[in-house]
């Protein structure tokens, strides 16, 4: 009875093993989706102590054959991602790098039926500090709709010390730039580009080696509306992108703070089509913003304003 017992036990084992396995499969069939021809995509990846993470803004070039120059190139998105269309059937070979991270590459063939998907695994290198006088280094900022993290180019970058400025340039395709013959001393590295950002930083450039900098141009908020404007917009709680989805049609409305029982709004509108709205000839002074949509939440926001400047706000709703 007992042996019979143990053999009926070693079967239940085999048993859910084999649909852990099943289980563990189907995520992979999942994503083994056929590739069209003449699309090379992918994803940018870094190995760490959990296993494999995305690498978002590195930079991906791709090459046909043996060939020295890339016949596509872009940057790889939020999740690492990468894809390129209209290639011809053929060999390639995808490389991938980004500063700080690392470089790698992966092979891949396209035939006439169909295309390929690679994976490329940034491997850490230590790069050569610059030679003595060069200033050098990339400018990164938040750009496209949606925004996305990645190189900027044509951004203006200035060197400069107490006496002024001693150099300026623009960052190239790859938002890479260079200064030369910069002598030793204490410098700011200014950064922006209308429409992207600014960043401004301090630098010390050594007698013996130069200097390799990495740039993030942080968002310049947008100016506040004119006196008397209280416009903002309605979204939802933020995703794993880090926004939320602007709500249309909620209903807005405006109460003088502190909200007493009884308090009528002193406005009362809905959003448009893109989750915004927008009240005039407001009096300055401390109001609430109170929103709401059926089967969506509701939410409010502070705002103030003053006899200088109106008020932009962001209502988030929720059904908590």
């Amino acid at each position: 009875m007992s042996a019979l017992r143990s053999h009926l036990m070693k079967y239940l084992v085999v048993a859910v093993a084999a649909l852990a396995v099943f289980a563990s499969a189907k995520p992979a069939l999942a994503q083994s989706r056929p590739v069209p021809p003449g699309v090379l995509e992918g994803v940018v990846v870094v190995r760490t102590a959990s296993g494999y993470a995305p690498v978002a803004g590195a930079e991906v070039r791709v090459f046909a054959g043996r060939s020295h120059e890339p016949v596509a190139r872009g940057v790889s998105g939020r999740e690492g991602g990468f894809r390129f269309a209209e290639l011809r059937p053929g060999a390639y070979r995808v490389v991938a790098s980004m500063d700080e991270v690392g470089v790698g590459q992966a092979g891949a063939r396209l035939t006439a039926r169909a295309g390929a998907r690679v994976r490329v695994v940034l491997v850490p290198q230590r790069p050569r500090p610059p030679a003595a006088g060069v200033v050098e280094g990339r400018v990164f900022g938040m750009q496209g709709t949606p925004p996305a993290p990645g190189p900027v180019e044509g951004a203006t970058v200035v060197i400069r010390n107490a006496a002024g400025v001693v150099g300026e340039t623009t960052t190239n395709e790859r938002g890479a730039f260079r200064f030369e013959n910069v002598a030793a001393g204490h410098y700011v590295l200014i950064a922006v580009k209308r429409g992207v950002g600014s960043a401004e930083m301090r630098i010390e450039v050594p007698r013996n080696r130069g200097v390799r900098v990495e740039v993030r141009l942080h968002p310049e908020p947008p100016p506040l509306p004119p006196a008397g404007v209280l416009e903002g917009m309605v979204v939802t709680p933020p995703t794993g992108t880090g926004h939320g989805t602007p709500v249309p049609e909620a209903t807005v409305r405006v109460f003088r703070a502190p909200i007493t029982t009884g308090q009528l709004p002193v406005r009362e509108g809905l959003t448009n089509a893109e989750g915004r709205f927008r009240f005039d000839e407001l009096d300055p002074g401390e109001f609430i913003v109170v929103a709401h949509k059926r089967e969506v939440g509701e939410g409010r926001a502070g705002a103030r304003l003053t006899r200088e400047a109106g008020a932009r706000v962001v209502v988030v709703l929720s059904n908590r």
